[in-house]
């Protein structure tokens, strides 16, 4: 890739991180369509985050300074306390997903293979929010419990897979638990902040990011971030009337049949 290029799939990447269909999928497909290397791809995905890591840090920059400021306070701040929970729970989860992840990507499965696995995980998200559709309760963020915590950790964990959709399901899964629309939104984007910093930490400790260019990958993040920053207001209003569940489906089995028709073939 060229940093061109990179910048351009950053902007996919700002785009549909606040859509519930899996950006990092999307990203995937992207790549994989621009016959850049399965574990190069994964690499590029994970670094893309960083960029929409920044643009919702500074879109929540008050609840985030507010977060930092009470973490003395956990055991009595239900918001502070659920967040530490599902993070303590979501790690490592996510940490043995991405390093399965990359030993499959790196000598097991190709291209086609990953199309297909990102088309299944795109269905499973798609029925998870057709699950939680007409879900929404009342609770707040101060009202949530450890075992509701222990829940969103899990399933963020999951999402580390390529094609599940962490917003998505992180949303869908407070929904279920009758938590407000509005509050289970901001709950999502908080809880994937201390996450993307970890895994990208991780990624740039383990992985040679000069075999995809210093240069290629910071273009990408600035991509993701412009574009994140900027749609995300917009994006989010309009997500709320979109169905989503559909589109997941949909386009999931448009990849999985274009991927067993190749393969067949």
């Amino acid at each position: 890739m060229d940093p061109v290029l990179a910048f351009l799939v950053g902007m996919v990447q700002g785009i549909t991180e606040w859509l519930p269909i899996s950006s990092s999928g999307h990203v995937l497909l992207l790549l994989e369509g621009l016959d850049v290397s399965s574990e190069d791809a994964l690499a590029m995905a994970f670094f893309l985050h960083f960029g929409t890591l920044f643009a919702v840090i500074l879109r929540l920059r008050g609840d985030v300074r507010d977060i930092i400021v009470t973490l003395p306070e956990w055991r009595t701040d239900a918001t502070v306390r659920f967040l530490l929970i599902a993070t303590l729970v979501s790690l490592p989860i996510g940490f043995l997903l991405v390093q399965s992840l990359e030993t499959l990507f790196t000598g097991y499965i190709g291209g086609l293979a990953i199309s297909m696995l990102v088309g299944v995980m795109l269905i499973i998200t798609g029925l998870t929010l057709r699950a939680a559709k007409d879900r929404e309760g009342e609770r707040r963020a101060g009202e949530t419990t450890g075992s509701d915590a222990g829940i969103l950790g899990i399933v963020q964990g999951l999402a580390a897979l390529p094609g599940i959709s962490r917003s998505g399901m992180t949303v869908s899964a407070l929904l279920i638990q009758k938590v407000d629309a509005d509050e289970s939104l901001r709950l999502s984007f908080l809880m994937s902040i201390p996450v993307t910093i970890a895994v990208v930490a991780y990624e740039l400790v383990t992985w040679d990011v000069a075999r995809l260019g210093w240069d290629v990958v910071l273009a990408g993040v600035l991509g993701s971030f412009i574009f994140g920053y900027l749609t995300i207001e917009v994006l989010m209003r309009m997500s709320s009337r979109m169905r989503w569940d559909l589109f997941c489906m949909i386009f999931g089995a448009i990849a999985m049949t274009f991927s067993a028709i190749l393969i067949f073939l």
